[in-house]
């Protein structure tokens, strides 16, 4: 069935068997209130088949917080509530037609006398959410992130192509879903809705893959701590002043700032050595320094 754009997000009555349904919004603009209270449904445009345990899914991505998100196709016609926002969705008629155009585009291409794909499947293509333009990675940053180079911004790369006409090749097995020709839907005429009580949404499952394990720790000797220790001024040279004389006035007015800058090794650097050559040098420069000022007195 169809409706007109402005009919979205209203209720309407089935033109052949009179049932009220919730019309699903396709624009986001100005709903989202109203589709966080589950008083709008949202439309889901783009999907893909997927088969997995002898069964096949549904996958696609919540418009509202792209969460990823599968459901058996043969619940491909109920309304779906997200696992992480709880926004309901409904997948769009053009999404079960999709799959089916795919697979004989598909069939078409192939070569009658080789098996070569032109698919590359070492690829993934999916669109940047911020310029919707369409970005190609190898797969191997699956599941990371990266920057768009259209745009620049961030986005996150997901495990498998979501562009249409870029995934891996689809499963041979025939879609239950025939293509159906589109009504209009009845918005006026007799109350319908009087009686009226919405369908409980289907739960989605989480599709992205599980994290791996952590490693479990092993037992190990922790590594000897760094001493912080950068030396002295004679052990380690500024970029500017003479290393000598900073060394003597910092050990004569800072001894305690002295005492932690010192390398703790052995030789000139060991804390109780240099504390004594660094006093009597000190001392020394200071009578040296002190003789003018006792011959003007």
């Amino acid at each position: 069935m169809s409706a007109r754009a402005e009919a979205a997000g209203k209720k309407g009555a089935c033109p052949s068997c009179q049932a009220v349904m919730e019309i699903p919004v396709d624009s986001l603009e100005g709903k989202l209130a109203a589709i966080r209270e589950g008083k709008a449904i949202v439309l889901i445009t783009k999907a893909e088949r997927h088969q997995a345990n002898s069964a096949e899914y549904y996958r696609f991505r919540c418009r509202v917080c792209d969460h990823g998100l599968s459901i058996p196709t043969d619940k491909a016609h109920k309304k779906i509530q997200c696992t992480s926002c709880d926004a309901v969705s409904r997948l769009g008629l053009n999404v079960l037609d999709l799959q089916a155009k795919e697979n004989q585009r598909h069939q078409a291409s192939q070569p009658a006398t080789s098996g070569h794909s032109e698919i590359d499947e070492d690829k993934i293509q999916f669109e940047c959410k911020d310029c919707r333009q369409v970005v190609r990675v190898s797969k191997e940053y699956a599941g990371k992130k990266g920057r768009c180079p259209n745009c620049r911004a961030t986005v996150g790369i997901p495990y498998y192509s979501t562009v249409t006409g870029f995934r891996v090749k689809p499963s041979a097995v025939k879609s239950p879903f025939q293509p159906l020709t589109p009504l209009t839907v009845n918005l006026g005429g007799t109350d319908l809705l009087k009686n009226f009580v919405p369908e409980s949404p289907l739960k989605a499952d989480a599709w992205t893959p599980p994290k791996n394990s952590p490693t479990p720790k092993t037992h190990s000797t922790p590594a000897p701590k760094a001493s912080g220790r950068r030396g002295l001024p004679w052990e380690n040279p500024p970029e500017q002043g003479g290393r000598f004389w900073a060394t003597c006035k910092l050990l004569l007015f800072s001894p305690n700032v002295g005492y932690q800058q010192m390398y703790d090794d052995d030789g000139l650097g060991n804390p109780i050595g240099f504390a004594v050559i660094g006093h009597f040098l000190s001392t020394i420069t200071f009578a040296l320094a002190a003789i003018p000022v006792l011959v003007v007195a």
